[in-house]
């Protein structure tokens, strides 16, 4: 006796939980394929330097590091497709890092604020999560509880044993 199973098999493309199909996965391709479509043809010096000034390097270091002239680097920088390439490069990185504090504080007190009277207990966790945000500030800022020792330092009165 055989059992027969019958896969039902969802399009990759309907799946939402799929990595590929999240919608910062899909903004980072279509990035990269417009950096492609730029780039294409570009010498690869050109696409390092344009990487590396759009992540904030000074250009004088990224020039002497490639052994490129600084004239040569500033005429290419003129070119429009190198501050294409540059603005495509910085956008690529800011979407890379991921949701700003803003970002997800403000997605935290919409859930709070959205589950306020459905479900309180998540509203009650969103706010919490806003208070460890807003509490994990202070940690390295002489933040959270000082205990002071000053018995060793007292004299012993009558009374102490």
């Amino acid at each position: 006796m055989t059992n027969s199973v019958t896969l039902i098999t969802q399009d990759e493309k309907d799946d939402k939980y799929l990595p590929q199909n999240a919608s910062l996965n899909k903004r980072v391709g279509r990035i990269q394929a417009d950096i492609l479509a730029i780039a294409e043809g570009m010498e690869p010096w050109k696409l390092e330097f344009c990487r590396r000034y759009a992540n904030k390097e000074a250009k004088t270091k990224i020039a002497k590091d490639m052994k490129k002239a600084d004239r040569t680097i500033n005429k290419f920088l003129d070119t429009a497709p190198a501050q294409m390439l540059v603005q495509y490069y910085a956008l690529l990185l800011d979407v890379e890092s991921g949701p700003s504090e803003a970002v997800r504080k403000n997605l935290l007190y919409e859930i709070a604020v959205d589950n306020q009277k459905l479900d309180p207990k998540e509203s009650t966790k969103a706010i919490a999560e806003l208070n460890k945000m807003d509490g994990d500030k202070g940690k390295g800022n002489g933040g959270g509880n000082i205990t002071i020792n000053i018995v060793d330092t007292l004299s012993r009165g009558s009374l102490d044993v």
